[in-house]
């Protein structure tokens, strides 16, 4: 069954996804990657084909088969949410087929741009990777419920009194530090910043796809060198952001056939393909 409605996080998602699965689909701004899901869910709830796309950021790994779609959402018969496999909208746009085909600038000079964009943010890189593997490891605030799990709604505990009452209290607050700290303590950090040095080995930087794939888009963007824009004859990353946006907008289907991923995804929004999508 196709999707009617498809939820997505920011402007220039719904500027370039709008284009790039043109159809009867309507994408819709949904805000923050965390909120999609509901957003979608409760559409379906009352009957509307709702669905979503999120970015991957810094919260999971990039899968192994990249020109597959990864599915985000619970498990059910057909896929109703995906997260992108590459960093973010902004990493298709730097795509050095794109960039040939917009400026004419050979694939192979582009890819070393690329790299060398890579090498400049490699520990930035790092870094943001291991806040974001912190984060992800962290309970969500509504864990830290201010009723026991097992009393329901306008119900009570059998025992309200002062001991039974506070020693709920204390050990639902030391549960919760416990998941925090093993989170953020120092040792769990350390082990995750090795890591991460380990995948921004010295091999990384010198790979354009792995650059394109494990560095944030935005940042990649920023990174660019003065001889990366002068070769676009672009001034600044925002405005090269813009004119690739405007790009993809126009060309959308040679777009799609420079990146499988979102050929294939189109394919399963519309119903097409429901099955063989990667859960990362």
């Amino acid at each position: 069954m196709s999707l009617n409605k498809l939820f997505v996080e920011g402007k220039l998602d719904v500027e370039i996804y709008t284009k790039v699965f043109a159809g009867s689909l309507t994408i819709e701004r949904g805000g923050s990657k965390n909120s999609l899901r509901p957003q979608a869910g409760n559409d379906r709830k009352v009957g509307i084909h709702a669905g979503y796309l999120r970015d991957r950021d810094f919260d999971f790994s990039p899968p192994k088969k990249m020109d597959v779609p990864t599915v985000d959402s619970p498990k059910a018969h057909q896929p109703w949410g995906w997260r992108l496999n590459r960093h973010e909208v902004e990493n298709y746009l730097l795509d050095p087929k794109v960039i040939q085909a917009k400026f004419s600038i050979d694939e192979g000079i582009w890819q070393q741009h690329l790299c060398e964009a890579g090498r400049k943010i490699r520990w930035y890189q790092i870094a943001r990777w291991v806040v974001g593997h912190a984060r992800a490891n962290l309970p969500p605030n509504y864990r830290l419920q201010t009723s026991p799990e097992d009393v329901d709604e306008m119900r009570l505990p059998q025992d309200l009194n002062e001991q039974p009452s506070l020693q709920w209290c204390r050990e639902t607050i030391r549960e919760y530090l416990t998941r925090v700290t093993g989170a953020l303590n120092e040792e769990t950090v350390e082990a995750q910043i090795e890591v991460l040095r380990n995948q921004f080995s010295d091999e990384l930087p010198d790979d354009p796809l792995r650059v394109a794939t494990w560095c944030s888009g935005k940042d990649l963007f920023a990174a660019l060198s003065d001889a990366a824009l002068q070769a676009t004859k672009i001034p600044n990353a925002k405005s090269l952001c813009n004119i690739l946006r405007d790009w993809v907008m126009v060309n959308s289907e040679t777009f799609l056939g420079f990146i499988p991923e979102l050929a294939a995804l189109k394919q399963q929004i519309s119903g097409a393909s429901p099955l063989g999508a990667s859960n990362g």
